[in-house]
């Protein structure tokens, strides 16, 4: 909804810049990126309206590319500024990523995704598999989704936990409060 008020808007977009390191191949990358993608679904998501509804739509696969540009250092900034740009919540690939070359060995990742399907917690965990697959190493599957989350988070049972809690502090609050 909010996205829809003003959406030329990068306020939910949650962008990263990070100083890349030349011995990490271009293919790699673009691999690890591809295995992330594959491996969580929300990376895949995508928000439509459906009658007067916004419905989630996960892509069953995507074809996923980074995109590589190049940029003299006194460039670089304005590079990066170009590359964190509002997000169409219905078509776009909700995660962008960006590899900046500076020409010479200097060169810099820029990560951009909307924070619809990201928030603190889940940016830990896609860093922590991030940083796995860039050592080469194997994933255990995972046993849950973000939208696993957000099911539960709607579920009645917390919906029951959140009104016990509300008439706790209205009842708490009932009477003047001191001053």
């Amino acid at each position: 909804f909010l996205q829809q008020l003003d959406p030329a808007s990068t306020s939910y977009n949650m962008p990263l810049v990070l100083p890349l390191d030349q011995q990490v191949a271009v293919n790699t990358l673009q691999r690890v990126f591809e295995k992330l993608v594959a491996r969580h679904e929300s990376l895949r998501t995508r928000f439509v309206t459906v009658g007067s509804e916004p419905v989630q739509q996960v892509r069953d696969d995507m074809d996923f590319k980074i995109t590589y540009l190049q940029a003299p250092a006194e460039e670089l900034e304005a590079c990066i500024k170009r590359c964190i740009r509002p997000f169409d919540l219905s078509s776009d690939q909700l995660l962008r990523v960006y590899v900046i070359n500076e020409g010479g060995s200097d060169a810099v990742l820029v990560i951009d995704m909307h924070h619809i399907i990201s928030d603190g917690t889940t940016s830990v965990v896609l860093k922590e598999d991030f940083m796995s697959l860039m050592r080469g190493e194997a994933l255990a599957a995972l046993r849950l989704q973000y939208k696993d989350y957000s099911c539960w988070q709607n579920s009645e049972a917390v919906h029951a936990l959140m009104a016990g809690q509300e008439r706790y502090w209205k009842e708490l609050y009932s009477a003047e409060i001191p001053r």
